[in-house]
This record gives C-alpha cells, sequence and structure tokens, in this order.
C-alpha cells in the first residue's frame, strides 16, 4: 500500500518568548513531526510542555525561533484556509445566530449569500445541529457550542485541522459524546487532525497514532501506533488492548 502524502512537518522546531528583557523561555527545543493525509494524530503531555505553542505553529500563528513548518512540502509562513483550527473555547460571537457564525468566514471572503448559506446548512447539519440554525449562543449547551465551532472550522473544507483541547471545557458525559462525534465526523470528511488534549483515554479513542511531549522544553518523548480496528465506538474503551494502550502512554508522560 502506498503511504499517504505528508500535508505538514515540523522540522527541528525552536521556540523561546521574551518577557521584558528576561531571559527567554524555551518553549520547544529541536521538536520534529509529521502529518500524513487523512491521519488522525493526538498530542500529549505535561502542563506547560508547549502544546499548545506547537499547534500555533502548525498552523501558521507563531514563526518559530529556528527550524521550519513545512505545508505539503512548502514553507509555512502564515496562516491558511486548508489549516482550520478549533480553540479549547467556543469563541463564538454572541449577537450571531448559529448560522450566522458559522458562515462569517464565507461573508469574510466575499461569497454569494445563496452559496454560504448553503454550505452552512451542510454543516448543521454535518454537526447534527438541525433545528437550531436561528439560534444563540447563550441558548446552547457547551457541547453545542462547539459544534458550531468545529462546523465554522469546517467551512473551507480544510485538509488539516487542528483542535487545541476542544472538549476541556465539557462535562464528562458531554465529552464521551462529543469523542464519538468527533469520530464520525472525521470518518465522513478524512481531513489530517492534529488534537492536543489531556486526556489519554480520548487521545486513544480518537488517534491513529499518539505523541508524547516531555516536559518544557517541548520535543517528542514517545510515539505509539493505535492498531485498533476502525469504525470504533465506546464499548472499545472497556476492551483489555485499549486499557494496555492507555497504560503505556500514561507510563510515558513525566511532570
Amino acid at each position: 500500500m502506498t503511504a499517504a502524502p505528508l500535508v505538514l512537518e515540523a522540522r527541528s522546531l525552536h521556540m523561546t518568548f521574551h518577557d521584558r528583557g528576561r531571559a527567554g523561555l524555551l518553549a520547544l527545543d529541536d521538536m520534529s513531526l509529521q502529518v500524513a493525509a487523512g491521519e488522525y494524530l493526538a498530542i500529549v503531555g505535561p502542563s506547560g510542555c508547549g502544546k499548545s505553542t506547537l499547534l500555533r505553529l502548525l498552523a501558521g500563528l507563531l514563526r518559530p525561533i529556528s527550524g521550519e513548518v513545512l505545508w505539503r512540502g512548502e514553507p509555512l509562513t502564515e496562516p491558511r484556509r486548508e489549516i482550520g483550527f478549533v480553540f479549547q473555547r467556543a469563541n463564538l460571537m454572541p449577537w450571531r445566530t448559529v448560522l450566522g457564525n458559522i458562515m462569517l468566514p464565507l461573508e469574510i471572503a466575499g461569497l454569494a449569500q445563496a452559496d454560504r448559506t448553503q454550505r452552512a446548512h451542510d454543516l448543521i447539519s454535518l454537526v447534527n445541529l438541525e433545528g437550531f440554525a436561528d439560534a444563540y449562543p447563550s441558548q446552547l449547551s457547551g457541547g453545542m457550542q462547539q459544534r458550531v465551532t468545529l462546523a465554522r472550522a469546517l467551512v473551507y473544507e480544510p485538509s488539516v485541522l487542528l483542535l487545541d483541547e476542544p472538549f476541556g471545557a465539557l462535562d464528562a458525559l458531554t465529552r464521551e459524546r462529543m469523542n464519538a462525534e468527533m469520530m464520525r465526523i472525521w470518518s465522513l470528511r478524512r481531513p489530517a487532525v492534529v488534537m492536543v488534549t489531556h486526556s489519554i483515554s480520548e487521545a486513544v479513542f480518537l488517534a491513529d497514532r499518539v505523541i508524547v511531549m516531555s516536559p518544557r522544553p517541548g520535543r517528542v518523548r514517545a510515539e505509539f501506533a493505535i492498531p485498533l480496528p476502525r469504525p470504533r465506538d465506546i464499548a472499545v474503551t472497556t476492551e483489555p488492548e485499549f486499557v494496555a494502550l492507555t497504560r503505556a502512554v500514561r507510563a510515558e508522560i513525566v511532570d
């Protein structure tokens, strides 16, 4: 079988933050990884190890001190429509409806009204929010708000979706449901996904591959292939192989 082509690659990233003349805080040190088309990659590690910084570098939102990020083999120097980003908080505009929030990027791009309305309605259906197009964020649960945010990130049909702890603020039951929804949506669209999470079980459940980062300065400490068959449902989390994988990942996380 031919290997899937790479869509994103980080090469020897070094990232330092400076604060009012103090010695720089080294967040990432010689951080490298590759992301193949259609792959689901999860990144875990101790708090403060640079996971979110790495994700922003992969999105083109930050530039590394040294090293480079490649998009399909070419240097990534700025954000691209082909790379969607979902933050931990929904960050929706409270004065816009679900439909209006999803359509916003298309309005900015100047897409015709009929086209952006149709695309937004298609995404509302994709994330199972039919009947809520005219609702405002304050009328939605946390999980529903994150579905709107996910739909907005998918509006340009990105090749890569970057997720920064998107379900971290949700209660355990809602998070479990959102994991199942994320699995369903990824199966339908198959973008490459890079997901930062503090939940080891979430990482193993969703991903094809899990990367464990070292304490700051962050670098790859360990990597695990997840051979669990797809499609997966929540019942897999009770299987011995799943439990063994979560234990192996947890053993590599050093505070």
